[in-house]
């Protein structure tokens, strides 16, 4: 920028163009504009000029990212705008109004309060923004599930302005992501496994998924994992266990995961790989039939599609013998599934060379004589000799 000045005249300061940069935050085509303006009738500029104007006209329309704005809305009123402080944060919240309150709630905790004067005053602004916080998620749950989008600045209050303005202070460490974010996609994927194991033991357990996730799995956890430190003894009663419950060898991973929290031992750290590989082998040579289907369906067309779907729970015996094609599906020709198939187009044969269609008068005479050809045009044509 020091050379653009110098190419087009203009006497200023380092300072005084730092203070014109800043002003536009470091935006390029901004501090351009600002300096063809200033200098329209002088082409000196001091560094108080600068500050004035660069106030003035400082741009305030930057998108600026989540981080940034969990940042600025712990810091106290800058007073440079004239908008309110209320303003000011609802502002940074419609930067990104899905992003910022998650930031806020993971990071208020670690703002170092400049209004609290003891500990008790800072333990009293946290539990206000804590209750804060608590009233933003129930109007968001309403705006999400009934969508009320005309709640966003009252969400924008409880969520952004008032733990700010709670909370004003500077961050002792670096903000956080969120971890809400990954706590609520490992919560979505044991909700969707634990659907999956109540569909499994439906004719076996009579409860919703909540009472499956609290009164069933955690005993069937212990069920499938104890009697595995006898040895090859246990094996037999775990394999009838999983029967028992109409449960797949896939099963026992989930059942695994959703009971295991943060802090506990996974009870299968401890059994020898010996005897899990033994356990697999088991529950793969197994007999016994699921009441469902553990392959993917696929739908055909006609018959075939019909017969696969009423013989997914019979037994192999069954299945091999209706397996067999009957005399008069191996009789049929190639050929004739080629004709029918109305994806394949047959090519069609080529007249043999030296004949061609007759044209003009013959053809005529041919078609006529083809038309009246009989008995009857046989007597005629031998009369008609006979006069001759």
């Amino acid at each position: 920028m020091m050379s653009v000045c110098a190419k087009e005249g203009i006497k200023i300061a380092p300072n005084a163009l730092d203070a014109i940069i800043t002003g536009a935050h470091q935006d390029m085509r901004q501090t351009l504009h600002n300096l063809y303006t200033w200098t329209i009738s002088k082409k000196v500029i001091t560094y108080d000029d600068a500050k004035a104007s660069a106030t003035l006209a400082e741009k305030d329309s930057i998108k600026v990212g989540p981080f940034e704005a969990c940042r600025a809305m712990f810091q106290p009123h800058s007073g440079k705008r004239p908008s309110s402080v209320v303003d000011e944060k609802m502002d940074l919240y419609f930067e990104d109004y899905s992003f910022v309150p998650l930031f806020v709630q993971q990071n208020y905790l670690n703002v170092q309060s400049r209004i609290a004067k003891n500990v008790y005053q800072e333990l009293e602004l946290i539990s206000k923004t804590a209750d804060s916080l608590s009233l933003s998620d129930l109007v968001d749950r309403d705006i999400r599930s009934k969508q009320q989008w005309s709640l966003l600045p009252i969400h924008a209050v409880f969520s952004a302005v008032l733990p700010g303005n709670f909370m004003q202070g500077s961050l002792q460490k670096q903000i956080e992501f969120p971890v809400w974010l990954g706590k609520n996609s490992t919560t979505n994927k044991n909700k969707r496994l634990i659907e999956e194991l109540r569909a499994h033991m439906h004719l076996r357990i009579n409860c919703n998924v909540t009472g499956l996730n609290l009164d069933y799995l955690p005993v069937m956890r212990r069920a499938l994992t104890i009697p595995l430190k006898k040895g090859e003894d246990g094996i037999e009663e775990v394999v009838n266990f999983v029967n028992s419950y109409d449960l797949l060898r896939e099963d026992m991973e989930p059942i695994m995961d959703v009971t295991t929290w943060e802090g506990m031992k996974d009870p299968l750290k401890d059994i020898p790989p010996a005897i899990k590989s033994s356990l697999t082998r088991q529950l793969n040579k197994g007999t016994h039939l699921n009441p469902y289907s553990t392959t993917d369906v696929k739908k055909g067309r006609g018959k075939a599609a019909s017969s696969d779907e009423g013989t997914e729970l019979m037994d192999e015996e069954t299945q091999a013998a209706l397996a067999v094609p009957d005399e008069e599906e191996e009789a049929v020709d190639d050929n004739a599934l080629v004709e029918k198939d109305p994806m394949i187009k047959a090519k069609k044969p080529r007249a043999a060379p030296g004949t061609s269609k007759p044209r003009g008068k013959d053809a005529a005479s041919t078609s006529r004589g083809g038309r009246g050809g009989g008995r009857g045009a046989s007597t005629a044509s031998t009369s008609r000799r006979g006069k001759k």
